[in-house]
């Protein structure tokens, strides 16, 4: 085989080397970032998730003070 064939084909592959490494970077690039966006907004539903338990506690605890107060014992108090 011709030496000139055997550089350009050692180009060739080199080339198709670098750009098959730079798609890989690309895709983990991408993959990552999906990864992180996901997490985020798992720990921006995990917070919401926790402020509507917690209205929902104080609304329970507004409803038994006034069932308290209407009924006519004091909160604490023996029945």
């Amino acid at each position: 085989m011709d030496p000139a064939v055997v550089v350009i084909l050692a180009a060739l592959i080199g080339a198709a080397a670098s750009i098959a490494a730079t798609a890989l970077t690309m895709l983990w690039t991408a993959r990552q970032a999906a990864i992180h966006q996901a997490r985020e907004e798992a720990a921006a539903l995990r917070t919401e998730k926790r402020s509507a338990y917690r209205d929902i506690i104080h609304a329970l605890d507004a409803m038994k003070a006034r069932a308290t107060l209407q009924s006519g014992h004091r909160v604490g108090s023996p029945s």
